[in-house]
């Protein structure tokens, strides 16, 4: 994992430039990331707007800050880590599925494809835990990303915007 203290950040980019700010910011996020109920504590907008801008754009800061986010996961309780593991599959969805992604640096493959591998685990355990309908699918979404079925998690994870599921034709199944 790319130490928080590393002068590499800067040479690291994110949605608004330079990734300097990012160690702080994580730093911060992981000392409290969701309340009890898993709901994300995020004032800076760091994990859909610096990170993974609008769960569609990926930064190579992102594959720095992963393992640190799936790390901090990995010691929660699973309500508590929820929406970590969302965000990891909303990010390796957006790095597969985003023509613009760019490449993982060779400094930091290692740590990230670890960490999915951690995340996954994780994902498979807690879907056999009691979940909203909402938050079972979102759950179910990630580990599909994660997995390497990144469209058809994106599917299960928006599936509230393609209508009926009773209704679709041929064309409209992932």
């Amino acid at each position: 994992m790319l130490n928080l203290q590393s002068p590499r950040w800067k040479e690291l980019n994110q949605a608004d430039g330079d990734a300097a700010s990012i160690p702080k910011l994580l730093e911060t996020f992981l000392a409290h990331p969701t309340d009890e109920n898993g709901l994300l504590l995020d004032p800076d907008d760091l994990l859909y707007g610096s990170l993974c801008h609008q769960a569609l754009t990926v930064y190579d800061a992102t594959y720095a800050a992963l393992p640190h986010i799936v790390n901090r996961a990995n010691n929660l309780p699973p309500r508590q880590r929820l929406r970590l593991l969302v965000f990891a599959g909303a990010v390796e969805a957006a790095r597969m599925l985003s023509a613009d992604s760019p490449a993982i640096p060779e400094d930091l493959r290692s740590s990230y494809f670890k960490c999915l591998t951690i995340a996954t685990d994780l994902a498979h355990t807690d879907l056999r835990d009691e979940w909203s309908v909402l938050e079972h699918r979102y759950l179910a979404g990630a580990f599909l990303a994660l997995v390497g079925k990144q469209r058809l998690g994106q599917f299960i994870s928006n599936l509230d915007m393609h209508g009926d599921p009773l209704e679709w034709g041929e064309d409209d199944a992932p």
